[in-house]
């Protein structure tokens, strides 16, 4: 607890104000909220169950270790910053403190951390703001239920214009994401890998008019919606993740 104190300390000094996982943990168990398999029986691991509750952009992993150098002791430490969304390497650090007698854990982290954490700041924060101003970088999948009467190619007017479904769902796409998407379809899939995403929005619901955080599931919801209301069709979106879900065509319309 010392350790993580001292890291979050000199996080806190530069305004980055660090998620309590334990804090997460202990808000899971309350809730009951751990379960070993999902509905279709693949076991989601417990760190990705704290993460897609917490929402972090970047998940920090810290490692340490002290070598004895008689009568010292020095620290060596790596710091690592991925984005959760896709698990692609942000920013990195590693090296050696100074070496000490009598320093503490939490003082020999903060010794040895603090030279380097403005570029590992930096780095990461440089990243933040191409993903601010071009998008959240996640995967979406679309498929076909096998409730569903057509597929991807069936055709739905709109404003007098008749179109295919995947037609009209691509322009929605193009319409709300940050990229244009790249999708590889067929009649009954269709997938759009590292399609960007905005990283807020101001929902139609917000009576305070306050933007809220994306993620590849409140993305899909979104469309889900617009199926709803522009053509009568149900669906459901099914989440894989903070960067990866999936929304199934045709499913029942909920009780």
């Amino acid at each position: 607890m010392v350790a993580n104190g001292s890291l979050s300390k000199l996080f806190l000094k530069r305004d980055y104000p660090p998620i309590d996982m334990k804090a997460e943990i202990d808000k899971i168990n309350e809730e009951k909220l751990i379960s070993k398999f999902s509905d279709d029986q693949r076991q989601t691991s417990f760190i990705d169950q704290i993460i897609n509750i917490a929402k972090p952009d970047i998940k920090i992993s810290v490692y340490w270790k002290v070598n004895s150098k008689p009568p010292n002791f020095q620290l060596y430490y790596q710091l690592k910053a991925v984005d959760t969304y896709t698990g692609e390497l942000v920013s990195s650090a590693d090296g050696f403190g100074p070496e000490s007698r009598s320093a503490l854990i939490g003082e020999l982290i903060e010794q040895s951390v603090n030279d380097k954490m403005d570029d590992f700041i930096n780095t990461f924060q440089t990243y933040f703001n191409k993903m601010e101003e071009e998008g959240r970088k996640v995967q979406l999948e679309v498929a076909i239920s096998e409730g569903f009467t057509g597929n991807l190619e069936k055709e739905y007017t709109i404003d007098g214009e008749s179109l295919p479904l995947k037609e009209i769902i691509s322009d929605w796409m193009t319409e709300n994401a940050k990229s244009e998407p790249n999708a590889v379809v067929n009649k009954t899939k269709m997938t759009l890998k590292d399609i960007r995403i905005p990283l807020n929005r101001v929902k139609k619901s917000s009576k305070s008019g306050k933007p809220s955080a994306v993620n590849a599931q409140t993305f899909l919801d979104e469309l889900r919606q617009y199926l709803k209301s522009t053509l009568q069709i149900n669906s459901t979106v099914e989440s894989r993740g903070l960067g990866l879900a999936k929304i199934i065509i045709g499913t029942p319309a909920p009780e």
